[in-house]
């Protein structure tokens, strides 16, 4: 099993509501994609000043499914239309679960 774990900084100037629209996207991704195993998101509630806005945790059951759900349509019209337009900075790790 690979675990997927994504942290998202948007930039402050982002509107709120762009904040909102993305975790509702990423919540739908699971009913349209069937490669995930797991999957959890939300917003940070520390925003501390090395705080993500939303962090992600899903779950696959190898490389290879992970690659299809990177490269999915639902996925990449999240990136594209949700993400990118207010990023400031993206980190994610993926490792083998025990």
């Amino acid at each position: 099993m690979i675990r997927h774990v994504v942290l998202i900084k948007f930039k402050d100037d982002a509107p709120e509501d762009a904040k909102d629209k993305l975790v509702q996207g990423l919540r739908a991704l699971p009913e349209k994609i069937s490669e995930i195993k797991y999957y959890d998101v939300g917003f940070d509630i520390v925003k501390g000043p090395n705080s993500a806005t939303v962090g992600l945790v899903s779950d696959f059951q190898s490389l290879e499914t992970l690659e299809s759900y990177k490269i999915h349509p639902a996925h990449v019209e999240v990136v594209e239309n949700l993400i990118k337009p207010y990023l400031e900075k993206i980190t994610a790790v993926d490792f083998e679960r025990e």
